[in-house]
C-alpha cells in the first residue's frame, strides 16, 4: 500500500474535492498504463465506502482535515484517517478509549496523553474505514492498548500491527495525525507539494 498526502491546500476547492484530486494524481502516478486521464467513475459499497467502478482490483481510501488531504492505494482493502491534532480531554477520551487504553494513558504526562489519544482516534477510524463500516460502532470496544504502549515507548515508531495482523502506519506532525491501515506493508509515503 502507498500513501499520498498534501499539506499545501488551496482554499478555492472543498477539502473533499482536494482529496479526490489527490487520489486521481496518485492513480495516474501509480498506474500510468490505465486510463486515469479520463474522468474516474466511482461507486459506493453497501455501507458507503467508495470504489473504482472500472478498476475494482485497486483499493483506495481518502481523508481530509483543514491541514492535510490524504489517500492510500492498495491491492486489498485499506483505510486512512488524517485529523487536525487535538488536546487531551477526559470526556473525549472516555468516548474513544477501551478501558485498557484508558489505563495505559491516564497516568502519563499530558504530551503523551495527547499523542496517544490522537493516535487512538486515527487508528480506530482508519481500521473501521478499512472494514468499510466507517464509525458506526462504539469505539471503546476496539482495544489497541498493546499498540499504544509500544508506540508511546518508542516515540519515533511509525509502524504497528494489531492482533489481527493489520499494519498501521503513523505520521504525527505539530498540525495533524495521519494513519493508514491495511493488510499489506507500506511501499511508500509521498508528500505531493501542491495540488492544482
Amino acid at each position: 500500500m502507498k500513501i499520498y498526502y498534501c499539506r499545501d491546500l488551496r482554499q478555492e476547492k472543498s477539502l473533499h474535492s482536494l482529496a479526490y484530486l489527490l487520489l486521481e494524481e496518485a492513480l495516474k502516478r501509480e498506474y500510468p498504463g490505465l486510463a486515469f486521464d479520463q474522468p474516474v467513475s466511482y461507486g459506493k459499497k453497501p455501507m458507503g465506502k467508495p470504489y473504482l467502478v472500472d478498476y475494482p482490483e485497486i483499493f483506495f481510501n481518502i481523508s481530509h482535515c483543514p491541514r492535510c488531504v490524504a489517500c492510500v492505494l492498495g491491492t486489498a482493502e485499506v483505510g486512512i484517517d488524517v485529523e487536525r491534532r487535538f488536546e487531551w480531554k477526559n470526556n473525549l477520551a472516555s468516548r474513544i478509549c477501551h478501558e485498557a487504553e484508558w489505563a495505559e494513558l491516564e497516568h502519563r504526562p499530558e504530551a503523551e496523553k495527547k499523542d496517544g489519544l490522537n493516535l487512538l482516534w486515527s487508528w480506530k477510524e482508519s481500521y473501521m474505514k478499512m472494514l468499510g463500516t466507517g464509525i458506526r460502532s462504539d469505539l471503546r470496544k476496539v482495544d489497541f492498548s498493546g499498540m499504544l504502549r509500544e508506540a508511546l515507548a518508542e516515540e519515533s515508531r511509525r509502524c504497528c500491527r494489531d492482533k489481527k495482523k493489520n499494519f498501521y502506519y503513523n505520521l504525527q506532525t505539530e498540525e495533524f495525525t495521519l494513519v493508514c491501515c491495511g493488510r499489506e506493508k507500506l511501499t511508500g509515503m509521498i508528500e505531493v507539494p501542491h495540488l492544482l
